[in-house]
């Protein structure tokens, strides 16, 4: 399946050449027919004699609709640029081929249409101006086919050479994720929502769940029809018309993008390489005020100029286009730019959710340069640089690169050990991507952290998990796996829940051992009301807390661990007997205060072994 757009002046025959070719009438607004004007797009298809089947998408010609144009062209694989005999080159036709140059679109025939209503001088004046128009483009060897409509003249000659051309030419059939620009949206009776346009980058079937792009709306894919034939799956490159449950048409509109839930997001800056048109006098300062076209999509933009003051015409810059509402787009998408009068230059995505950098900041301009001339390793190193640690899904929607080459580039970038990966290598699950450099710092800050915290507090075993994300400003996720490649590399350890470098010990002076085994001794002359007269600082408690030899409750209150232990069991023993226990109970039944007998309660209720219900604790 091939796509073919029109171009070319109002009135140059755009659509009764289409309808000489296919025998159907683009022009399906009761307003075009009337005026004999083509308003907005149409739509038709022929089987070429080779068994090729062709899309034709006609746009229109009038200046006032050239936004309508810019719909209808993006994802062609072949133009046929429409010139009348009798008229020769118009300012659209100059605009029409610029606009098929920025877009990327590679092949174009130049269609002369009108012929009989010119003699052969005429008709070679014609050629002659359409090659000098072409010869400063990359469209300077088009083929150039003289036909009539009306008489039949060239029509099989042009159809000829469609096959010929498109028999070469691979389709848009980049097998990538699926998405489609709406160009359509309307409403059938006893239907529902249809929508159309090209797909490209994959394949969609019945049944499968889409989300429309920028509203975040999910639906589902009742049924596809291309050509009046149903479809249960519909490969790229392919106009299709899509019936979606769920949704109203008035909910989808142009330029909005159909793809798979949850990878593509909407854009207000975008990175470029733009090219100025070298026909006209306009050149492109910074932040200027132009209307942003990419797939059928519009917006206002502001356009920055990344490393240059002004684009003259004819001249190329880096760019950041700044733009005045979300649009659905992903790198590689070719873009144009327009003033209130004509286009004014057009160009390649390179960076999609682009963040506000320096204008004249090296190292951006480097990564940009490098993404334009397909520097691809260069290109993941510095993207993961800028935005690192990161899972290989992110990368891939940021660069437009698919996960299967992704993954050999991310293999070379790891055997020259310019990058980290942690996680789960062999299901990709998980898996967190560091620049060795980002690595480095991160490790040596954990590490520095780590020395620091042991000198300040030496009776401390380490840092706690939370506290250490706290301070390093990491999610969690993205800690425990630095933590666990620490632990594996003898960098560090988890002792008693707390994070400590490799081989750190609590050594205690002679005096603190004394002062230690005062104080546990002291804890059991009244085991049931512990009221020491030692007094441990912070330090040393806690690390009879952490070795589990002692357990605090509230109210500084601290037990031996294995008294408290056996006061529990009692505890919950009467409470299993009797149903409940009370404060009195415990006070009772351990010969000590209600201070100790509250502590000990509200610290079983805290581990949920016990709930109070008015004044009874009972077992949980």
């Amino acid at each position: 399946m091939h796509v073919i757009g029109t171009a070319g002046h109002v009135d140059h025959g755009k659509s009764t050449l289409v309808k000489a070719l296919t025998g159907t009438d683009p022009d399906r607004l009761a307003e075009e027919k009337q005026r004999g004007l083509t308003i907005d797009l149409g739509f038709a298809w022929l089987t070429l004699p080779n068994g090729i089947e062709v899309s034709i998408v006609d746009v229109p010609g009038h200046e006032k609709f050239i936004r309508n144009m810019l719909a209808g062209v993006g994802a062609i694989d072949l133009g046929l640029l429409v010139v009348a005999a009798n008229e020769s080159i118009m300012p659209q036709t100059r605009e029409h081929i610029s606009i098929l140059e920025v877009l990327g679109i590679q092949n174009i025939i130049v269609v002369i249409s009108k012929s009989d209503l010119v003699d052969q001088e005429l008709s070679d004046l014609v050629k002659e101006e359409i090659d000098e128009l072409l010869r400063e483009t990359h469209f300077n060897k088009a083929a150039i086919v003289m036909v009539s409509a009306i008489t039949g003249e060239g029509i099989q000659k042009l159809i000829e050479s469609i096959e010929r051309l498109l028999t070469n030419v691979d389709p848009t059939e980049i097998l990538t994720r699926p998405r489609l620009s709406v160009d359509r949206s309307f409403t059938i009776s006893g239907f529902g929502t249809v929508v159309t346009g090209t797909l490209i980058g994959g394949s969609i079937s019945v049944g499968q769940e889409i989300e429309i792009i920028p509203s975040g709306t999910k639906s589902r894919i009742r049924g596809i029809q291309s050509h009046k034939q149903k479809l249960q799956t519909a490969r790229p490159g392919r106009r299709v018309a899509l019936n979606l449950s769920g949704i109203s048409h008035d909910s989808v509109s142009r330029g909005y993008m159909l793809a798979e839930p949850g990878w593509l997001s909407a854009s207000k800056a975008v990175n470029g390489k733009l090219k100025v048109l070298g026909y006209h006098r306009w050149s492109i300062k910074h932040n200027s005020r132009v209307m942003f076209y990419c797939g059928a999509a519009e917006t206002t933009a502001s356009v920055r100029l990344l490393g240059s003051e002004v684009v003259d015409p004819g001249e190329e810059a880096l760019v950041q286009l700044r733009l005045d509402n979300p649009i659905p787009i992903v790198a590689g998408d070719h873009f144009v730019i327009r003033n209130s009068e004509t286009t004014l230059g057009g160009g390649i995505v390179l960076e999609t959710n682009a963040k506000r950098h320096k204008r004249y900041d090296h190292k951006v301009i480097e990564k940009l340069t490098a993404i334009y001339d397909q520097n691809n390793e260069q290109i993941v190193l510095d993207i993961i640089e800028a935005n690192g640690p990161m899972g290989i899904d992110a990368i891939s929607k940021i660069i437009g690169i698919e996960i299967e080459e992704l993954t050999f580039i991310l293999g070379l970038l790891a055997d020259k050990e310019s990058i980290l990966v942690l996680g789960n290598a062999q299901t990709g699950s998980n898996q967190l991507i560091f620049s060795s450099n980002k690595w480095s710092e991160i490790k040596n800050n954990i590490l520095t952290t780590l020395s620091i915290h042991h000198e300040t507090y030496p009776l401390a075993h380490g840092i706690n998990r939370e506290s250490l994300r706290s301070h390093l400003a990491l999610e969690t996720v993205i800690l425990n796996q630095i933590l666990d490649r620490l632990s594996k590399e003898n960098q560090i350890e988890n002792v008693l829940d707390s994070i400590c470098l490799y081989g750190w010990k609590v050594t205690l002076s002679e005096a603190e051992e004394s002062l230690i085994s005062r104080y546990l001794e002291e804890l059991k002359e009244a085991p049931y009301s512990p009221a020491p007269t030692t007094q441990l600082e912070s330090g040393l408690l806690q690390i009879l807390i952490e070795k589990g030899l002692v357990v605090k409750l509230r109210d500084a209150v601290i037990f031996d661990a294995g008294i408290y232990e056996s006061m529990v069991g009692k505890i919950i023993n009467s409470a299993n007997m009797n149903g409940h226990i009370t404060v009195g109970q415990v006070r009772d039944m351990f010969d000590t205060s209600r201070k100790y007998a509250i502590a000990i309660l509200e610290h079983l209720d805290q581990r949920k072994l016990t709930r109070r219900v008015d004044e009874w604790r009972v077992l949980i």
